[in-house]
């Protein structure tokens, strides 16, 4: 299953994703194996994830489409 983490209030990217075939859940649940994390930019240190080492792509979504977030996911998907 592709997993997308997607930060509280960002909807509109919740939606779009779902609709190209992703499965979106709250950054603030416990999730399992996401392949890309959406943030809004807000907090530029969300969760200390400057102590992530893995290779899960982080977007940043402010200023972009939601068409733009869903062709970033493509374009840095490790698989």
């Amino acid at each position: 299953m592709r997993i997308i983490a997607v930060e509280d209030g960002l909807d509109k990217f919740k939606e779009g994703l779902e609709k190209a075939g992703y499965k979106t859940v709250d950054l603030s649940q416990n999730f399992v194996n996401p392949i890309a994390i959406v943030v809004s930019g807000m907090d530029d240190n969300l969760m200390g994830m400057e102590t992530i080492t893995n290779e899960i792509p982080v977007i940043n979504c402010e200023g972009m489409s939601v068409e733009q977030v869903v062709r970033e996911i493509k374009n840095r998907m490790v698989h």
